[in-house]
This record gives C-alpha cells, sequence and structure tokens, in this order.
C-alpha cells in the first residue's frame, strides 16, 4: 500500500543521503518488562519495546528520521515511524515573518505519533515516568500512530499542531492542538480529532483538554478526554466514552547520590452510552504508584502498582518492573 511504499521512500532516501556518514544520528533502547497480577501466580516476561531510530540531517531546514521498532504481539521488526520535517521559520535563522508572533514553524510528513494532547510525548518507555499508560488514554486514541501532515509552531507563549491523517477503515482524519504557556513551566492545551470521510455508521471523534506543571523536582499532568465511535485508536460503536487522570511525579536524589523518581496517579474511564445497547455504563478506576531509580548513565529501573477497579469485570491488581536501556 502507498503508506508502506511511502516509509519504505523514506528510510531508502535516508540511506541515500550524500552526506549519510557526516550527518547521520544513530539512537535509540530497549526496555524489558515483568508483569505479575497479585492474585495469581501467572506471570509475563516480555521485551516490551525495541527502537533504532537513524537521523539525518539534509540542511539546516531539512531532517529525515525513520525508526525500526519491534511489535511484542506480532513479535517482529517493522518500520515504526519514518518522516520528512522542514523547517519553514527558525529563530535561529532569518527568515520570513521571525519574530515575536512566529518563532518556529515546520511542516511534518510521514509516518508519525499523532501530536494530541500531551501523552504521546511520551509513547517511548525512557520518556514515561510511569511505566503503563492512563487507562482514559488507552481507551480512547490510545498509542496513535498513522501517516500524515502536520503543520507545527508557535512561539514562547503558545504553540499548535494542524494535522491531516489517515483515519479508520481507509478514511481520512484532520485534527489540532492548541498549548498556551502563560508562565515557563506551565502549559494549556485543547485537542479536537474527527474523521472527514468515514463509511462507518457514527464518525470517530475525540475533544481532549490537557494541563502540564514542570520544574526541576516536580511534574503535574492531566487530560480529560471525551470520544465517540473509537476505542483504543480503532473505529468502534461503543458510543461515547469519557475519562480523565491526574498524575504527580517527584524528582529527588537518593542514596549514594541516585536519582530518583516517585509518582502517583488516577485515572477514570466511563463509557456513558452504546449505539447497540442503550444506556449501558462501564466505568473503570486506576490507582497507579511507580518508583523508579536510574542506576547509571543510560539505565533506568521503574517499579510500578497498578490496582483496577472495573464495574463489569472486578478488582485487578498488578506489578510492573521494567528495565529501560538507552543509546
Amino acid at each position: 500500500t502507498s503508506k508502506y511504499l511511502f516509509k519504505t521512500f523514506i528510510i531508502s532516501f535516508l540511506l541515500a543521503s550524500t552526506n549519510l556518514f557526516a550527518q547521520l544520528n544513530i539512537s535509540g533502547f530497549l526496555d524489558l518488562q515483568h508483569q505479575q497480577p497479585l492474585n495469581s501466580k501467572k506471570n509475563i516476561f516480555e521485551l516490551n519495546q525495541l527502537e533504532i531510530a537513524l537521523q539525518n540531517k539534509v540542511s539546516n531546514n531539512l531532517s529525515i528520521e525513520g525508526v525500526m521498532a519491534f511489535n511484542s504481539e506480532a513479535q517482529k521488526f517493522e518500520i515504526g515511524s519514518g518522516f520528512l520535517d522542514l523547517a519553514i521559520i527558525d529563530h535561529e535563522e532569518s527568515g520570513f515573518l521571525n519574530g515575536t508572533f512566529l518563532s518556529n514553524l515546520n511542516i511534518t510528513f510521514g509516518q508519525i505519533d499523532i501530536p494530541f494532547g500531551i501523552d504521546y510525548q511520551c509513547f517511548a518507555s525512557p520518556d514515561r515516568k510511569t511505566i503503563t499508560p492512563p487507562i482514559v488514554i488507552q481507551n480512547s486514541v490510545n498509542c496513535l500512530n498513522r501517516l500524515a501532515t502536520d503543520i507545527n509552531g508557535g512561539n514562547e507563549n503558545y504553540n499548535f499542531n494542524f494535522y491531516l491523517l489517515s483515519g479508520t477503515n481507509n478514511s481520512l482524519a484532520y485534527g489540532a492542538r492548541v498549548g498556551l504557556l502563560p508562565y515557563e513551566q506551565l502549559e494549556l492545551g485543547c485537542s479536537y480529532l474527527t474523521d472527514i470521510s468515514s463509511a462507518q455508521k457514527f464518525t470517530p471523534q475525540v475533544l481532549g483538554t490537557d494541563l502540564k506543571f514542570s520544574n526541576e523536582i516536580l511534574e503535574l499532568k492531566s487530560e480529560l478526554i471525551s470520544s465517540k465511535g473509537l476505542y483504543q485508536g480503532e473505529a468502534d460503536s461503543l458510543g461515547t466514552n469519557k475519562g480523565f487522570y491526574l498524575q504527580f511525579v517527584h524528582f529527588f536524589e537518593g542514596p549514594l547520590n541516585l536519582p530518583f523518581t516517585a509518582g502517583v496517579r488516577y485515572g477514570n474511564w466511563i463509557r456513558t452510552a452504546n449505539f447497540e445497547m442503550d444506556h449501558e455504563v462501564n466505568s473503570i478506576s486506576r490507582i497507579t504508584l511507580v518508583l523508579g531509580i536510574s542506576l547509571i548513565k543510560n539505565v533506568e529501573v521503574k517499579t510500578e502498582y497498578c490496582a483496577s477497579n472495573n464495574q463489569a469485570l472486578g478488582t485487578e491488581n498488578l506489578l510492573y518492573t521494567q528495565l529501560v536501556l538507552t543509546f
């Protein structure tokens, strides 16, 4: 299909660049994960994520990136992403409209993580302070990665993303996020995503708001999401669903001068209607506790306790351990 041909083109073009060896950057990470239900002897130990990224800066304004990723469900490597990033306006370069109103403007085209809300910024294990994502993210947009064109920019007071992407069931979709930064450490955002040409009876739509406050010692994040006709990133007839999470993480120096992180998150997701069965309601609430430690440079160990209360299935208590290596 066209999206696979495009991703192949991105990787091929990257490798064929004339200044490859001078400009190519190689990075990546892997994480090993152990999952233990506290009310069962069954456990899972697996390679959860493995990614290798190749980035080539072709010029001052153009860069190309391709990512090979291990699919733990299919047990094989796939092209996780591949895209071109064109800087039209850069505050470090002289150019039209450079100034206080618009200090940067980029166009990104390819297979990308869709910038809905703020959780997409931590799909990769090294970027996520916890091990698992919030329940409302899992049951709405999930880790949405699609072929898309994204126009993004802003300045120190605001930022924006406007994107057109491949939707569900061979349809087209569009979305946007606008973020405001009233203070350097505080960001408030609003996101919207919907299909344009969906053949489904119910057009998937998602609306979200987000908040993030961070400094050297703590990080506070929250998102409120309402979705219709979308479940775990795919078109669905579950109806209208909503949920939120509130996450607090503290950074501190522990014994032996090792960096520690400790965090807590509360999340809730509610199915408020069902198109097939009127007014059926199901809710899931989840409390997450996490402790992380950086043993040496590029090596981190996290332990997470997850307590979920599912109105339909009852309670579930899980203990996760994760080893993250970056290179």
